[in-house]
């Protein structure tokens, strides 16, 4: 099964839709304008400033679900909490220290992906020397 939704920008897309936000306004908020959400735009990175400046417009939103596209889009689905949360008060400082632990997880785990490929060509390699014998 394939994501629909598979990279960031189309999830930010996807919840400003649900969320019924204004694209313009909020592109202005966070710093970015529509046009980096389409074409071929929309599958270069975005960049860590405008993730923590979405976090703190749409403070509901499941941060996994964001990134990862895993799990429930918001924290809590329930209208109560989409209420409260939008008028609690963040402290940007945690929102950055979240946002950089992921991105060093991040850097962590693709090191990781490309050792282990490596690793598989190594032992390919030598799977073909033990048929060669």
């Amino acid at each position: 099964m394939t994501n629909k939704l598979a990279t960031i920008k189309e999830r930010i897309l996807y919840l400003l839709e649900i969320k019924q936000i204004t694209k313009s306004k909020f592109f202005e908020k966070i710093g970015m304008t529509y046009g980096n959400f389409t074409g071929e735009n929309k599958k270069k990175p975005i960049n860590s400033d405008s993730l923590a400046n979405i976090l703190v417009e749409i403070p509901d939103v499941n941060i996994d679900w964001l990134l990862i596209g895993i799990g429930e889009i918001l924290k809590n689905n329930s209208k109560e909490s989409l209420i409260t949360s939008s008028t609690e008060n963040l402290n940007n400082n945690d929102l950055l220290d979240r946002m950089e632990r992921i991105v060093r997880e991040n850097e962590r785990l693709k090191i990781e992906i490309e050792n282990l490929k490596k690793g598989n060509v190594h032992q390919e390699g030598v799977v073909k020397c033990a048929d060669a014998v």
